[in-house]
């Protein structure tokens, strides 16, 4: 199987918010984790990565 390199940002999104969710990491705690990390951007900014995972644990918590 070929990556679609589109959809890799996507599917690596869904792998941490699973795993957050997993672990019993709060939303805020989410973010905060996310943040320290510079390659992610800021949760604020809705182009980053963490932004995307964010979304994608707000998507599993109303599931």
């Amino acid at each position: 199987m070929k990556w679609k390199n589109a959809e890799r940002p996507e599917l690596r999104a869904e792998l941490d918010a699973v795993y957050f969710n997993l672990y019993g990491i709060s939303r805020d705690d989410a973010i905060y984790i996310l943040s320290t990390f510079q390659a992610t951007g800021s949760p604020a900014d809705p182009h980053s990565s963490a932004a995307l995972v964010i979304g994608k644990y707000d998507e599993l918590a109303e599931a």
